[in-house]
């Protein structure tokens, strides 16, 4: 769940005592019936996605960056293109 693994309970068609086979910290088939709260994993996606966020944000930014700076530049061509085009079709 994205708080913890008992958002699994609110689910009205998921029975009470059984969570997804990927809470399970060691995942089998089946592993999310009848558990044991120590077998799966309690804390919950958005905590974890945010604390790797957190400790990564530099390369997370320096990503994000380098992607921008290459969409930037494919942009800065396709108007240097469109203006080739353009002077070519003048001339003629």
């Amino acid at each position: 769940g994205a708080a913890n693994y008992t958002d699994w309970e609110s689910i009205p068609l998921m029975p009470k005592d059984r969570v997804p086979d990927s809470c399970c910290i060691n995942v089998t088939q089946g592993c999310g019936i009848s558990f044991k709260v120590k077998e799966i994993h309690e804390e919950g996606c958005v905590q974890k996605i945010g604390g790797w966020l957190r400790s990564n944000v530099l390369v997370v930014a320096a990503a994000a960056l380098g992607i921008a700076f290459v969409e930037v530049l494919g942009i800065i061509f396709a108007c240097c293109l469109v203006k080739s085009i353009r002077s070519g079709y003048e001339v003629m």
